[in-house]
């Protein structure tokens, strides 16, 4: 995949599937984030915190409650536990995991870090996942996130 930059577009508005295709299936969920793909989003944003045994789960809340059929909290369960639990469309709680092998780096991801330590954490499931950082845009919303994606995956 080509280095991901904001400009290739030109003057097209640039479609971001926010949680996925959250507005045609259930926000986070492997679902969402499938048909955002097949949709041809041009960038995919979603949001991760950090299992009680550091792994990155895909989740917008801290509990999982609104959006899954169990409403534990995320930080006090490790990713085994959490790997159990479904989404209210019968979908597995993904991990950053998961949904990195759902998009295998076809479509660039902005990912909202919510946990202290979740953006090393991140990093480090990238970099398993053989996911060039090049799928990951050099922008985020908070500076410091920023800064800590471009020390530990350098372009």
């Amino acid at each position: 995949m080509e280095k991901f930059l904001f400009a290739r577009w030109g003057s097209y508005p640039v479609v971001a599937a926010h949680r996925g295709a959250s507005s045609r299936a259930l926000e986070n969920s492997l679902e969402a984030f499938f048909l955002a793909v097949a949709d041809g989003a041009d960038l995919v944003e979603f949001d991760v915190r950090l299992s009680a045994d550091g792994e990155p789960v895909v989740l917008h809340d801290a509990r999982t409650g609104r959006t899954a059929k169990e409403n534990l909290s995320v930080a006090a369960c490790d990713a085994s536990r959490l790997r159990k639990v479904r989404l209210k469309n019968g979908d597995p709680l993904p991990l950053l995991a998961d949904v990195l092998d759902l998009v295998r780096g076809v479509v660039p991801i902005n990912i909202h870090v919510k946990a202290p330590g979740g953006t090393e954490a991140v990093c480090r499931a990238i970099s398993a996942a053989g996911r060039p950082n090049s799928s990951l845009p050099r922008r985020a919303i908070f500076a410091r996130t920023a800064l800590t994606f471009r020390r530990l995956l350098p372009p």
